[in-house]
């Protein structure tokens, strides 16, 4: 189940956290990691198991997010958008699967980076989680460019 972390929608509320400035990332994210179940997180260390991927191809860190921007609809919903994210051709090693996206706010001090999003579903068209690299290019379409939404 894809969802928002609390303490980023509350940041950005309050005009804390900027998600069309500064430098925000997607992460892979490994199967068997606690990111899914620990929607408390205020900060990437607060996970206890973090698990990126760490398959050949892939840069630790993730991806910069490019030409974000946010839409807010008439129906009340708020809509963050942003290119889709080519990682580039990724190998799984040791027996990896990709279980989702974590979207993050990349503050300069990985202590301190700020957990936006967990994604485990990308464009139905698009690849499926959990996913297993055989060393083809990977990517994360977002469907119309939404990444998210609140």
């Amino acid at each position: 189940m894809s969802f928002v972390f609390p303490n980023a929608r509350a940041l950005a509320w309050t005009g804390a956290l900027d998600l069309t400035a500064g430098t925000v990332r997607a992460m892979l994210i490994q199967s068997g990691s606690s990111v899914p179940d620990e929607i408390g997180a205020d900060v990437v260390s607060d996970f206890s198991d973090l698990r990126e991927f760490s398959g050949s191809g892939y840069t630790a860190g993730g991806v910069a997010l490019a030409n974000r921007s946010i839409d807010d609809l008439d129906d009340g919903v708020v809509q963050f958008k942003a290119d889709d994210v080519a990682f580039g051709t990724l190998a799984w090693g040791s027996g990896q699967t990709i279980a989702g996206v974590l979207i993050y706010a990349d503050v300069g001090a990985s202590s301190a980076d700020i957990p936006i999003a967990w994604i485990d579903q990308v464009d139905p068209n698009g690849v499926a989680f959990p996913y297993a690299p055989a060393s083809v290019p990977f990517s994360a379409s977002w469907l119309d460019g939404v990444v998210f939404e609140v």
